[in-house]
C-alpha cells in the first residue's frame, strides 16, 4: 500500500469584477500490475473533486457549495480561507514506484492537481460571449512528495494556480502501521453502508432527470457539459430508444442497465467523474444499435447475440459498482474512489473489447450479406465508430453526428 493523507490548509481565491466557482481536483492513478495493458486513457490520471469542508466538521462557510463540491466566489470580492487540518483531510492511494513491496521506499512521487474556474455570467452580453470563447479555465499544479514516511513530517506546498487562487497542501505519506489500519476501515464502510438502491428508472425518465439536472448546473462546468450531452443523445431518438432496444436479444435488459447507470452517476460527490466514461460509451453504443440496418443484422446474426450478453453482464456490473459508492457514506471519499477506479477503468476496457468485436463481427456479415450495396457500407461505417469510443469523454457529440451521417451519406449515394 502507497497511501498518502492529505489536507487542504488555506485557500486564497483572488478578486475579480465577475464571480466565478472553483474546484479543486486531485488525480488518482491506476494501479496497474507490471505488464498489464494500460487503460483507455493511456495512463493519463482521473481528476476526483476534492471536498474543502466534511460533512461532521459542522456548518460550511457561504461560499462552500457541498453538492457541487465547489467554491463560490462573489464579483469584487476574494475568499481567504483558513479551512483547518481536521475538517478535510482525506486519503489516495497511488501505485508504488520501483518494485512497489517497500511502502518506505525513498522513491520520489508526484500527486498531481486541477483547479476549475468557471465564470459566473452576469447578463445577457456576457452570457453571448460565452458562446464565442470557453468560460473554463483549468489550472495545474503538482506536490513531489519525497521519502515521508513515518512521524509528524509534512510535505507543506503552495500551489499557485494563475492569478486565480492559491492554495496550501500538506501531504504525509503513511507508514505501514497507518496505512494497514486506514484502508480496510474504508473498506468496512463501504460494505456497511449499502443499505439501498436509487428507484428504478426508466431511459426516457433518466433522461429527462439528467436534463433538469444539467440546467441547474452552472454553464461550463464539467457537471452541465456531461449531463447535457448524455441527455440530449438519449433524447433525440425520441422517446423510441427504449422500444426500438426492445427489439433485440437481451435489448430489454440492456435499456435498464443503462437507465440503472445514468442514475448512479447522479448520485453525490465523484461518481460523475467515476462514470463518465462508461456514460459515453454506453450512449455511443445504444444509438449505434438503434440504427435499423445494425439491428437488423443482430437480430438475424446469432453470432452476435454474446456479444450483447457480455455487454449486458459488464453494464450491470457498472450499475452495482457506482451504486456501491453512491451507499458508501461520505467518509473519506477520495480513498474509496481509487478503490474503485481499477474496476471501473477494467471494466471500460472490457465494453472497448466488446465493442470492436462487434465491429469487426457485423462488418465481416455486412460484407458478406452487402457485397455490392450502400447497405454494407452503412452497417461498417456505423458499427466502426464504436472503435473510436475512447473519444466520447471530449467529442462525444461530434461522433453521433458522423453516425447520422452514415446513414444520411449513404441513402444519398444510393438513391437513383
Amino acid at each position: 500500500m502507497n497511501v498518502f493523507k492529505i489536507t487542504i490548509e488555506h485557500v486564497q481565491a483572488q478578486e475579480k469584477e465577475y464571480g466565478y466557482h472553483l474546484q479543486l481536483r486531485v488525480g488518482l492513478q491506476q494501479k496497474q500490475e507490471t505488464g498489464k495493458q494500460s487503460g483507455r486513457r493511456g495512463g493519463a490520471p482521473t481528476f476526483i473533486p476534492f471536498a474543502l469542508w466534511g460533512s461532521n466538521t459542522g456548518a460550511p462557510p457561504p461560499w462552500w457549495n457541498a453538492e457541487t463540491c465547489s467554491m463560490e466566489v462573489q464579483p469584487t470580492s476574494g475568499i481567504e480561507w483558513d479551512i483547518g487540518n481536521a475538517s478535510n483531510s482525506d486519503y489516495i492511494e497511488l501505485p508504488a514506484k520501483g518494485d512497489g513491496t517497500n511502502i518506505n521506499s525513498k522513491c520520489q512521487q508526484t500527486i498531481e492537481f486541477q483547479l476549475c474556474k468557471v465564470k459566473v455570467p452576469h447578463d445577457s452580453a456576457m452570457r453571448s460571449s460565452y458562446a464565442k470563447k470557453r468560460a473554463t479555465t483549468v489550472y495545474v499544479g503538482k506536490v513531489d512528495v519525497g521519502a515521508v514516511t513515518t512521524g509528524n513530517d509534512v510535505t507543506t506546498t503552495t500551489l499557485v494556480f494563475g492569478e486565480t487562487a492559491t492554495v496550501t497542501v500538506l501531504v504525509h505519506r503513511l507508514g505501514v502501521i497507518d496505512a494497514s489500519a486506514v484502508v480496510p476501515a474504508v473498506q468496512r464502510s463501504i460494505s456497511e453502508n449499502i443499505t439501498m438502491k436509487p428507484p428504478i428508472l426508466t431511459l426516457d425518465e433518466v433522461a429527462a432527470a439528467m436534463s433538469a439536472r444539467a440546467s441547474q448546473a452552472l454553464e461550463g462546468s464539467n457537471v452541465h457539459r456531461l449531463l447535457s450531452e448524455w441527455s440530449g443523445a438519449l433524447q433525440a431518438v425520441g422517446g423510441q430508444l427504449a422500444p426500438l432496444l426492445a427489439t433485440l436479444p437481451f435489448g430489454d435488459l440492456i435499456a435498464t442497465a443503462a437507465a440503472g447507470l445514468f442514475a448512479a452517476v447522479m448520485g453525490r460527490g465523484a461518481v460523475l467523474e467515476l462514470g463518465a466514461d462508461l456514460c459515453g460509451q454506453t450512449v455511443l453504443v445504444l444509438r449505434v444499435l438503434l440504427q435499423p440496418l445494425v439491428r437488423e443484422m443482430i437480430i438475424a446474426d446469432e453470432s452476435t447475440h454474446s456479444l450483447l450478453e457480455q455487454l449486458l453482464a459488464v453494464m450491470e456490473d457498472n450499475v452495482r459498482i457506482l451504486d456501491e459508492y453512491n451507499a458508501s457514506g461520505t467518509v473519506a471519499q477520495l480513498l474509496k474512489v481509487s478503490s474503485r477506479l481499477d474496476a471501473l477503468q477494467q471494466q471500460s476496457a472490457e465494453m472497448h473489447r466488446i465493442f470492436t468485436l462487434m465491429h469487426q463481427l457485423t462488418s465481416f456479415r455486412a460484407q458478406g450479406s452487402h457485397a455490392d450495396d450502400m447497405q454494407m457500407l452503412e452497417i461498417v461505417g456505423s458499427t466502426q465508430l464504436l472503435t473510436a469510443d475512447s473519444l466520447c469523454e471530449h467529442l462525444l457529440p461530434q461522433l453521433l453526428e458522423r453516425l447520422d451521417n452514415v446513414a444520411t451519406s449513404t441513402d444519398t449515394a444510393g438513391a437513383p
